[in-house]
């Protein structure tokens, strides 16, 4: 669940729009939170694969537009069971042990070149949720993305 500021306002906006004008507001709105959010996703850019699982889907006969991280590639193993690890990007995480589950060391790349440990003291992450933010500067934008769509 993402909260976003002033969405009620935003709420009232979209619905005073044309109903003509609907199916491509949702598409511009929803390209424009994709590019927003794959923008402040490029800083956690290590494999690609963040990056890469950023998603839109848009329905304009629905007037739905969905944008997301899908899970391709991007599931750990976390308190038993399995978990988009954009959820420890988003969210954070507390001060934890990593160990390897069925090798009998972890590998990871430095700047001399490959590491290997039996495990690793990770520090905790206090979270960056550039999904949010992404949402956020779509919506603080959203008067201008209405006016060029009346322009067209």
């Amino acid at each position: 669940m993402v909260k976003i500021d002033g969405l009620k306002a935003i709420q009232k906006k979209l619905k005073s729009i044309d109903r003509d004008l609907a199916p491509e507001l949702i598409s511009q709105v929803t390209q424009d939170a994709f590019k927003n959010i794959k923008k402040r996703a490029e800083k956690h850019y290590n494999t690609g694969t963040m990056e890469d699982n950023i998603f839109r889907k848009i329905s304009k006969s629905n007037l739905t537009g969905i944008v997301g991280i899908e899970n391709n590639g991007m599931m750990v193993d976390a308190k038993g069971g399995k978990t988009n690890y954009a959820a420890f990007v988003l969210y954070g995480s507390k001060p934890h042990i990593i160990k390897p589950n069925k090798k009998k060391s972890l590998r990871f790349s430095s700047v001399k070149g490959f590491v290997f440990s039996k495990l690793v003291h990770h520090p905790g992450y206090k979270g960056d949720n550039f999904l949010k933010d992404g949402l956020q500067d779509t919506f603080n934008n959203i008067d201008s993305i209405i006016a060029r769509l009346k322009d067209d």
